[in-house]
């Protein structure tokens, strides 16, 4: 469903008689019971375009910060990794046994 067609003067209305009839004495409970559930879905569906929007600045804004963090940890595990190859990289030729 469009974001249009939730917040539209029509939809509003026709969700107001909805509520009207719901109210009314000749109302059944299933159809009270599915026209909660329809308003409810209105309500939320009526949210989410703001939610979305708010999410997407959040995470514009965070996810450049969380990239440059992971960088600069997977940089700093490289030179470690690095380091210890230099280190004990001439244990690799002393260390290997081989059978005849």
């Amino acid at each position: 469903m469009s974001n249009a067609l939730v917040s539209s003067p029509q939809s509003q209305h026709l969700f107001e008689g909805l509520a009207h009839c719901v109210t009314g004495s000749g109302a059944s409970a299933e159809f009270k019971e599915v026209s909660y559930e329809v308003q409810s879905l209105h309500a939320a569906s009526a949210v989410v375009p703001d939610k979305l929007a708010d999410l997407d600045a959040s995470l514009t804004d965070t996810l450049p910060r969380q990239r440059s963090k992971l960088q600069g940890n997977c940089a700093a595990s490289l030179k470690q990794l690095e380091d210890a190859v230099q280190k004990y990289g001439s244990l690799r030729q002393t260390s290997v046994v081989t059978f005849h």
